[in-house]
């Protein structure tokens, strides 16, 4: 079902949100793309899109997926100040945002993998991907992508996903959960530009799976044979993970590499 623009651009009002324009759609090739041509690029910030059915998701690296009507998909447009030590640090702040909310919403546990996905247990439920441009006055207008796995889908077992729906989420708060997440969101990037990336780090370090534990880093896709062993660290402050090999901590960044975890049995 169409989300309903009118009702969640209320409830964000309410929030403390009013400046927030939200375009819904029925079905949609990619959220993100939405705001990077036509008519969403020349839309003015804040503002949301969402869609009930995306065939086009954008993740990490070019992959693709289509997704069931019903999930969470949208992207969250705002205009924010170019962080200091680059943009690194604004997926972990958005990831954050996230999994806090959909912990408090939901009861779920939440975990983040490094530098945002989310997971339960082993298995990712949601993915984000952050967009950025500078524009004429040294700001960035700043897309954030969120596809969360709300319903029901046999085809995540074969990509080690799952789906809130399979923890006792229902599909009819669909709607509810878009607003208490916008407003996270946007609430955390504002916090983030006044006060810098100190009041998010403790929140990373206790939702970080990859923390302590052994990784795989490719240097490209899983599977590469530039690849190399460590055991994860948490975050530098620009954003990178930090990874103690034999020779000394080596630091990867974000859209350079995949990361593997070591399963515990």
């Amino acid at each position: 079902m169409k989300p309903d623009a009118a009702a969640i651009a209320a409830a964000l009002a309410h929030r403390g949100h009013a400046g927030v324009a939200v375009h819904a759609f029925g079905t949609l090739g990619s959220t993100n793309a939405w705001f990077g041509s036509g008519e969403g690029a020349t839309v003015a910030a804040p503002a949301l899109c969402v869609t009930d059915h995306q065939t086009r998701g954008v993740a990490r690296r070019g992959r693709q997926w289509q997704t069931l009507p019903g999930n969470l998909m949208f992207s969250v447009l705002q205009r924010v100040a170019a962080p200091p030590a680059g943009g690194g640090l604004l997926s972990l702040v958005t990831a954050v945002a996230v999994a806090r909310t959909l912990q408090r919403e939901t009861d779920v546990p939440i975990r983040i993998k490094w530098p945002n996905d989310l997971y339960i247990e082993h298995s990712k439920v949601a993915g984000l991907l952050i967009e950025a441009r500078h524009e004429h006055d040294r700001r960035l207008r700043l897309v954030g992508g969120i596809g969360i796995n709300l319903v029901e889908d046999a085809r995540l077992d074969a990509f080690g996903a799952t789906s809130l729906a399979r923890h006792g989420v229902s599909a009819s708060r669909r709607d509810a959960l878009l607003v208490s997440l916008t407003d996270a969101v946007l609430s955390a990037w504002a916090r983030f530009e006044t006060s810098g990336w100190t009041v998010f780090a403790s929140d990373w370090a206790r939702l970080d799976t990859l923390r302590d534990r052994r990784v795989t880093v490719y240097a490209g896709a899983v599977g590469s044979t530039d690849a190399f062993d460590g055991i994860a660290r948490g975050v530098s402050e620009d954003g990178s993970l930090r990874i103690d090999t034999p020779t000394g901590q080596r630091c990867v960044h974000a859209g350079e590499v995949s990361v593997r975890a070591e399963v515990s049995s």
